[in-house]
């Protein structure tokens, strides 16, 4: 987790409380109203922290997903660039 990022229970918290009271959110929506939740019980800071975590967890899954689409393998590697496959 990065320097000043909301812990991902936090995070997953303020969102989930966002589902409950806006039933049918998408996971997308209650991300965003859980920034704007948290800059109003916690100021700049705590939205931003909450923010942070948000792109920490989007950028990881995508890197999973670039992972399991390409087998795992780098994007440098087999190809003609000189490596082995």
């Amino acid at each position: 987790m990065g320097a000043g990022a909301a812990h991902p229970d936090v995070t997953d918290k303020y969102s989930t409380a966002v589902r409950l009271e806006h039933p049918g959110t998408s996971e997308d929506d209650a991300n965003l109203i859980s920034i704007s939740k948290a800059r109003q019980h916690g100021g700049d800071e705590a939205a931003s922290a909450l923010l942070q975590s948000h792109m920490q967890q989007y950028m990881a899954k995508n890197s999973f997903a670039y992972a399991a689409l390409t087998g795992g393998r780098g994007a440098n590697t087999g190809g003609g660039d000189g490596g082995s496959e």
